[in-house]
């Protein structure tokens, strides 16, 4: 999706719900090119108790994912706009199958943080904390 200036709450709230799903997307893919069109170059990857992963970085370890992934998605996913930022949290949902062949499913609380650049969106930073399994 096409990242463009918007000058409205509501465009911009659509806007960052598109490109996390094109996010989503990517990751399942493992399409670290569209990734890469997202991510700033100043992007940082967080989660509790790890050390901050660079985007550099993080684009090999999406790459190097080592289970398929078959579904990603979320739930109850919430947008906040602030000028030229725009806040999502919601439950990342990841069905995939392991080495073994057998199907699991996980989940994150995440937030994502965009900013908007020289009217590009670009995803800034990324925090998750796992969830215990249902």
């Amino acid at each position: 999706m096409e990242n463009r200036p918007v000058n409205n709450r509501p465009q911009t709230e659509a806007l960052a719900r598109d490109l996390e799903r094109e996010i989503f997307a990517a990751i399942r893919d493992r399409d670290i090119e569209a990734l890469d069109a997202v991510l700033a170059d100043d992007f940082v990857y967080r989660a509790p108790g790890q050390p901050d992963v660079h985007k550099a970085a993080f684009l090999k370890n999406i790459a190097s994912i080592p289970v398929e992934i078959l579904e990603v998605w979320s739930d109850d996913m919430k947008v906040s706009v602030y000028a030229d930022i725009a806040v999502l949290t919601g439950v990342q949902q990841a069905r995939i199958r392991n080495q073994e062949g057998k199907e699991e499913t996980g989940s994150q609380a995440f937030c994502d943080i965009f900013s908007r650049r020289e009217a590009k969106w670009l995803l800034v930073l990324a925090y998750s904390v796992e969830l215990p399994i249902k």
